[in-house]
């Protein structure tokens, strides 16, 4: 089911990007919580929603080009959170823009 969600995701099909976001968003913040977590203290809402909205950017931008690296040697759920811990590194060192 999780490689279907993502395959319709890439391919833009009706509803892919929306199924997508609300199959993972909990992942996705529950790891930008933890990294976040790890180098600071407490992650505000505020700050909790931009993490969020940069990394859904990411993962939308230039036609998904970060999902369609997804090979299957790995569970998606593995690689969405290899690759949002990384969006979040580079975010928190202002390499995507301000942050925090």
């Amino acid at each position: 089911m999780d490689t279907e969600i993502l395959k319709n995701c890439i391919a833009g099909t009706p509803r892919g990007w929306e199924n997508f976001v609300d199959r993972f968003a909990g992942l996705i913040f529950q790891v930008i919580e933890h990294v976040y977590q790890a180098r600071f203290q407490n992650l505000s809402v505020a700050q909790r929603e931009s993490l969020g909205l940069a990394v859904f950017a990411a993962f939308r931008h230039d036609q998904c080009r970060l999902l369609k690296q997804y090979r299957g040697e790995s569970t998606i759920s593995g690689f969405l959170s290899v690759v949002t811990r990384r969006i979040v590194i580079r975010c928190l060192n202002n390499e995507y823009g301000e942050v925090v």
